[in-house]
């Protein structure tokens, strides 16, 4: 296999949380391979469950499917084309913290008649 699909170098930057339990992943395509598209993993620390998402040819991805508050989970990406799938870029690490639901406002207009 190819030296870019044995070591991928990535640039994982995680922005604010796009909607409840997501956030965006982004990364910068290898530089020395063809590539068809990437997979991203990640792995809830406390579970040790791994999933999977397959992002296509995309170099950003949602991740939506972060449920339980407060737990921490490890990412990583691959890259594949028609001769395999890479080596996994470097991990990064991130701790879901939901909002906290928002309290209402006082009642308005108070009044006795």
């Amino acid at each position: 296999m190819k030296k870019l699909l044995l070591i991928l170098f990535f640039v994982l930057i995680f922005t604010t949380p796009l909607f409840a339990g997501g956030s965006k992943i982004l990364w910068d395509a290898p530089s020395d391979s063809e590539v068809t598209g990437y997979k991203i993993y990640h792995k809830n620390i406390y579970t040790n469950q791994i999933e999977s998402h397959d992002a296509g040819d995309v170099l950003a991805e949602s991740i939506s499917n972060l449920n339980l508050a407060f737990a921490e989970y490890e990412f990583w990406v691959t890259a594949y084309n028609e001769h395999g799938e890479s080596g996994p870029s470097v991990s990064i690490f991130y701790k879901y913290t939901p909002d906290a639901p928002a309290v209402p406002g006082p009642p308005q207009n108070l009044r006795i008649e």
